[in-house]
């Protein structure tokens, strides 16, 4: 360094600087070649296999195991000024500092490969079988690059007066320009940028390994490097640098057939996968052209494509597709984008009207399935309603035939009895008081009797049935108005009464405790339901009796819920201020009584 030459022979190393010469005895020992010799700024290291590695310290030569030093190692690093960084087999990185070790480096974890360079011109640098790597504030990071390869075995690093940095490797020389290199020290993840002098720039064969320097910069910045077919020799001053543009051409589209690339292109029914070629012009070097692409609706970013010249795709829908294609030079000259309109046909099962089909056809399904199951439901809730019928009138027949017919029984003897006693006896007066009062019962269950039968042909319809209620409860006030919607139909004997029963338990409620001014009732005959709506323009319920459902010590709010849940009707309130209205909803299915002919159709 500095102008400094080293040259070594058997007994002794010279130094020669200019004209002066001196010449260092090297220690004694059995006779060995000299593997290693170099000149930190202040000390002078010698390396020989069969003597061991030595360091001259004072004017004395001395073992660096004697430091702590791997007398081993395979590369050294001058830093200067008695700084070295020294790299073993093991992967092992150490750094002397002027008789001292300051750290120790471990290059496992990175996939360096076994060591091939180290060199701490502007900071470290480790080379490895399969890549580089730097040394930053939180240790060793590996540097990437879109071509991994170009950073394989590098074997010689020089920096020049510029701080460019010119790898010498197995693709060739690699050179990183100081804005680059620090962009990439700074940004490790990102790949590194470069530029690469391979066999057609001259360079012939690939780096050199066994010799310890073989990259070296001379007078004038040229380089000179080591190749396994010979030196080479590089003035960058001399470089030529191209400034025509190259330009992307994209040729063709391939899928099942070859298509000529034109605007609009639209490719046949089925096409999902595909293969673009495309190619660079105007360029010195056209291997050396780099090409990236992006496909629009596919690709997130640009895909580097390197030197390739093809692009892939599969797995694509059917619509329309917009291809981007840049080329750029060895000299980094990038193209203009090129672009490329192109769609795929869908087949007759991707197109929006068979969406729109099957779409239609879910929904027809959907709804069939709703009224399939609305048409069962109904057929179990009436089935239920008809047993209900039959039931009562059972029970109605055996009240009749049994406990009615009994009870007169029991009446007429006890009426006999009477009639023998005299008029004024007590017993005869307890006798007919209690006639009369089994009469008053026989009456009762017979009305009651009555009312589990179903309902005769003749029967007052439900409005009627309804405005008699109201006009027995009426005072003075409230006015009271009924009105029917739709054409009369005959309705179920037990939806008749549960209506009737429901109905009248509003009535009384909007009689008796909503204190309105006006009661009014509407029917509704609907081809889809029966309706019943009671309402007044009360005070309206309590917020918490129309939450709850219920008012202490009372059972007509929820007898009503009940009797809509057993007659699977819709019961609605609205009520506040204005009033209070009752809404019962019947499906038609439930409510209208069908003729035998109906049923069986």
């Amino acid at each position: 360094s500095g102008g400094t030459l080293l040259l070594a022979a058997a007994e002794y190393v010279e130094r020669r600087d200019g004209a002066r010469v001196e010449r260092i005895a090297i220690p004694p020992g059995p006779a060995s070649e000299v593997r290693g010799l170099f000149d930190d700024g202040r000390h002078l290291w010698l390396k020989l296999p069969a003597r061991g590695s030595f360091v001259r310290v004072d004017g004395a030569w001395r073992k660096i195991a004697d430091y702590g030093m791997p007398h081993n190692y395979l590369y050294a690093a001058p830093q200067g000024e008695g700084k070295v960084w020294f790299g073993g087999s093991d992967g092992l990185i150490t750094q002397f500092d002027n008789g001292r070790v300051l750290a120790t480096l471990k290059t496992d974890g990175l996939k360096l490969g076994a060591l091939t360079a180290l060199s701490a011109d502007d900071g470290l640098l480790v080379c490895g079988e399969q890549g580089i790597a730097v040394l930053l504030a939180g240790g060793l990071r590996k540097l990437t690059a879109a071509r991994p390869e170009v950073l394989y075995n590098v074997s010689g690093v020089v920096v020049d007066a510029n701080g460019d940095r010119w790898l010498n490797g197995a693709r060739g020389v690699v050179h990183v320009t100081r804005a680059d290199w620090q962009r990439a020290t700074a940004q490790p993840d990102q790949p590194l940028s470069y530029d690469l002098f391979d066999e057609s720039d001259g360079y012939a064969g690939e780096a050199a390994t066994g010799v310890r320097f073989n990259s070296a910069l001379a007078a004038g910045g040229q380089l000179w490097f080591a190749t396994t077919s010979g030196l080479r020799r590089l003035d960058p001053r001399k470089l030529w640098r191209g400034a025509v543009m190259p330009r992307a051409e994209i040729r063709s589209i391939t899928a099942g057939q070859n298509y000529p690339a034109q605007a609009g292109l639209r490719l046949p029914p089925g096409t999902s996968q595909l293969r673009i070629d495309y190619t660079g012009l105007g360029a010195v070097k056209p291997e050396k052209l780099q090409f990236r692409y992006r496909l629009d609706g596919v690709d997130q970013d640009w895909q580097d494509a390197g030197a390739r010249r093809s692009a892939y795709y599969t797995n694509l829908a059917p619509g329309a597709y917009r291809f981007h294609l840049q080329a750029v030079n060895e000299d980094g000259i990038h193209s203009k984008e090129e672009t490329l309109t192109f769609g795929l046909e869908p087949r007759f099962v991707q197109t929006s009207w068979f969406m729109a089909l099957l779409a239609a056809l879910a929904a027809a399904a959907l709804y069939l399935l709703y009224r399939y199951r609305l048409r069962v439901g109904t057929r179990r809730a009436l089935e239920r309603i008809n047993l209900r019928a039959a039931e009562r009138e059972s029970i109605a027949r055996d009240l009749h035939d049994t406990l009615l017919q009994s009870m007169q029984g029991v009446i007429l003897n006890v009426k006999a009895l009477s009639s023998r006693l005299p008029a004024g006896e007590p017993i005869h007066q307890m006798m007919e008081r209690t006639v009369r009062q089994a009469t008053a019962a026989l009456v009762e269950g017979r009305d009651r009797v009555s009312e589990l039968r179903a309902a005769e042909p003749d029967q007052r319809p439900l409005a009627a049935a309804l405005h008699d209620i109201a006009q027995a409860q009426r005072q003075p006030a409230p006015r009271f108005a009924l009105h029917s919607e739709g054409r009369e139909r005959e309705l179920h004997p037990v939806v008749r009464d549960e209506l009737l029963l429901m109905g009248r338990e509003c009535l009384l409620n909007a009689f008796r405790h909503a204190q309105a001014s006006e009661v009014r009732v509407l029917l509704q005959y609907g081809e889809r339901s029966l309706r019943l709506s009671v309402g007044d323009n009360g005070g309206g319920l309590p917020p918490a009796v129309a939450a709850a459902r219920a008012r202490p010590g009372h059972w007509g709010l929820p007898g009503l819920y009940e009797r809509a849940d057993r007659l699977h009707a819709r019961l609605e309130l609205d009520t506040g201020a204005a009033g209070t209205s009752w809404t019962i909803t019947v499906p038609a299915e439930l409510a209208y009584r069908r003729r035998e002919a109906e049923a069986s159709a």
